[in-house]
Formats: structure tokens, sequence, C-alpha cells
């Protein structure tokens, strides 16, 4: 299964982005979504496609099908299972760009990257975090999942991660055209009740709720374990 924060094993693949080779536009949302070449194989940087073409919306797989681990090069990297790369390269399928500009429209779709990391130099390595979040149909509104000037425990990230993990993922190292959130990891689409739940922990998250937190030493996990009670919080700090 795989973990954020561990380090790569055999059974897994660093899925790191190249040049950028294709792009859609969404024509109700107005977004144009650039998509990068998706390299794998550490040392001999295979392509996850060799038709351009195919690096477009698609059918991924789950959010639980992805992670972020340690590579052979001490840098924290997407991955995800050798298994599941075969799965994307062989039965992905397309996905409609009116149907992806529907679900934006809807507030449903968001992007999500590992933006800071940090480890221990001791053994077992301990590793913490920052995931940056947004939702497309309001690029202004995106969050460091983490308190102000600090990181989060993997273990705290992993929660995060699990409360999402049946989420689609759509695309795969993408940027958009807006300048306050360029890059991400990963593109994926929710269903309400998940939406309700990241649309909470993003008001939680914003600028001066995240001082609040970094002040009273408040951490992801406990956000998490009293969600309503910080979200009705956030409406009072200013």
């Amino acid at each position: 299964m795989l973990r954020f924060g561990e380090y790569l094993d055999s059974n897994s693949e660093v899925l790191s982005g190249g040049s950028y080779v294709s792009m859609e536009e969404l024509p109700k949302s107005g977004l144009i979504v650039n998509f990068q070449e998706v390299l794998y194989n550490v040392k001999e940087k295979r392509r996850l496609f060799r038709d351009v073409s195919n690096y477009t919306f698609r059918n991924y797989g789950k959010v639980k099908n992805f992670t972020w681990n340690i590579a052979p090069s001490d840098i924290m990297r997407l991955t995800t299972t050798k298994s599941h790369l075969r799965y994307i390269k062989k039965r992905s399928q397309r996905l409609s760009v009116r149907e992806v500009d529907e679900e934006v429209m809807a507030g449903r779709v968001y992007v999500l990257e590992l933006f800071d990391w940090n480890s221990s130099s001791g053994k077992p390595i301990i590793i913490r975090g920052t995931l940056r979040l947004a939702r497309l149909d309001n690029m202004s509104y995106d969050v460091y999942l983490s308190k102000s000037n600090s990181t989060e425990s993997a273990s705290d990230i992993q929660r995060f991660l699990d409360m999402i993990a049946e989420a689609d993922v759509i695309a795969l190292h993408i940027d958009v055209n807006n300048l306050r959130y360029p890059g991400s990891d990963i593109m994926f689409v929710v269903d309400d009740n998940t939406k309700i739940f990241l649309d909470k922990l993003m008001t939680i998250y914003n600028r001066n709720m995240r001082d609040y937190l970094y002040k009273h030493n408040i951490t992801l996990g406990m956000v998490l374990d009293n969600l309503d009670l910080y979200y009705c919080l956030s409406f009072g700090v200013r």
C-alpha cells in the first residue's frame, strides 16, 4: 500500500514531468490546461505515452493509487505502483473535455501538489510536508495545508489523503493559465460529500487562520479531528 513520505520501493515508480506537449481549452470555465509529458523509471526516463495527444484528461484511477515518496535522489516525487502504471498505459480512457469543464464549473475539480517537505537525518527517517490545494473554478481560492511557517507530519498528511482516497484522478503534471497557481502534480474530481469536506478545509486554511493555527500549535490532524469546530472558528479570525 502506498504511504506518504516513505522510501521508494521495488514495486513503485516515480512519475516526473517533462516538457509541455499538449493543451486543452475549457470553454465554459475559460481555463487552458497544459499537460507535461509524464516520465517514469528514474534511470531511463521512459515516456508514459509515445503519442503526445494522449496527454490529456484521462481516467488515471483513484487518489489512493498515487502518493509522494523519497526517490533515489533523496527528493520527494509523485509515485504510483508498477501495476497501476501498467493499467494507465494499457487501459486508461480519455475523458470528454466538455464533461471535465462541467465538473469544473460545478466546483468539483481540484488540483494538489507537494509544495514543501523536510526530513530528519536520523533512522528511521521522519518526513514532514505541506500540500497545496486549489479548486479550479476559483483559482484565487488556494491554500497550504499546514500551519504558517511550518510543515505537517507524514501521518497527518496520510490521514488527509485517506479521506480523499476515492476521488478520481483525471490529469498528472499540469499547469493552468493562472499566475497564482501555475502547476500541480495531480488533478482530481470529487463527489458532493468530499467537496463539502475539502471546501471546509480550505476555508480553515486561509491565511489568517494559518497564523492562528501556528500560534496555538494546532496540527493538521487536530483540524481533521475537529473539522466543524475549526470551520466555525475560521469565520471569527481576522
